[in-house]
């Protein structure tokens, strides 16, 4: 990967990711406001779910950790995602996930002006 497109991924991540945090505020499994991330219900390995805003919560560190390393917490934010948005929806989103997904350094810079104008719309509304 070029040092450009590594560039441009990062700053994708970086700007989708203050998005999440902004648009729920507080982590949607604890509500707490503390030390936020943005989590991914299925792996950031996976562009075509990456920068997918169903894929992506606001969740705590430590709970973004757990769901890294415990089953058991797998388990309850899948049943969480699940009862929230249905089985289908689940099962789309992991379908999308196994699709190999590629995007151009134009598509990526779209995708960065766009979280950027959403994020900037969720600061005008406070």
């Amino acid at each position: 990967m070029s040092k450009e497109r590594k560039k441009l991924v990062k700053e994708l991540d970086d700007v989708f990711s203050k998005y999440i945090r902004a648009r729920d505020k507080r982590s949607v499994f604890s509500g707490s406001t503390e030390q936020l991330q943005c989590f991914h219900i299925f792996s950031r390995v996976s562009y075509s779910t990456r920068w997918n805003e169903r894929n992506a919560f606001a969740s705590t560190a430590k709970e973004n950790l757990l769901y890294e390393h415990d089953t058991k917490w797998q388990h309850d934010v899948h049943t969480w995602f699940i009862n929230k948005f249905g089985m289908n929806e689940f099962d789309k989103l992991h379908a999308l996930w196994h699709k190999t997904t590629k995007f151009t350094d134009a598509d990526l810079k779209l995708m960065i002006q766009l979280y950027k104008d959403k994020l900037n719309k969720l600061k005008d509304k406070l």
